[in-house]
């Protein structure tokens, strides 16, 4: 289980966006602060960090998020997964029906640095995949945080 490694923090549920708040009490964009530990259960989690460069603002998706594509190196931090790179994905940013949504003119074209826990897993067919336990990104503003609780490497931050 990936707890908040501050007791301050608010953990969202799986699939949950966390809560948005500027410094100054407005809405436009995220404030909330939360780290996760890196624990995946299995004595080997791995965090992919890197310099990320947040462009086009996607629509709502089918599960009422807005997405943002993400382009950059996403960098792997260990051995062994020395040989993953990103490619441009999409990870949601705030659900529908938050309260308090994001303006997309304070995230399109800024960089963030983000951290991803990261470890291996076989699907059903028997192939190997990438599993993804948590996802922060820190903006000047404040941290984007969405949790997934498992996907592919084509599309590893597709939502749930």
């Amino acid at each position: 289980m990936i707890e908040p490694t501050s007791a301050s923090c608010q953990t969202p549920t799986l699939g949950q966006c966390a809560p948005r708040m500027t410094p100054d009490g407005t809405n436009a964009a995220p404030s909330l602060v939360e780290r996760y530990t890196p624990d995946d259960g299995y004595d080997y989690p791995i965090f992919v960090d890197g310099v990320i460069d947040v462009q086009n603002i996607a629509g709502k998706n089918d599960f009422g998020c807005f997405s943002v594509k993400l382009v950059g190196a996403i960098r792997d931090t260990g051995e062994r997964f020395s040989n993953y790179a990103s490619t441009p994905t999409r990870v949601n940013v705030f659900k529908h029906g938050d309260p308090n949504p994001i303006d997309p003119s304070l995230v399109d074209g800024k960089r963030w640095n983000g951290s991803a826990l990261v470890f291996p897993y076989t699907t059903n067919s028997g192939k190997q995949a990438w599993r993804f336990e948590a996802l922060s990104f820190d903006l000047d503003a404040g941290p984007i945080i969405e949790r997934v609780p498992q996907s592919h490497a084509t599309n590893p931050f597709m939502a749930v």
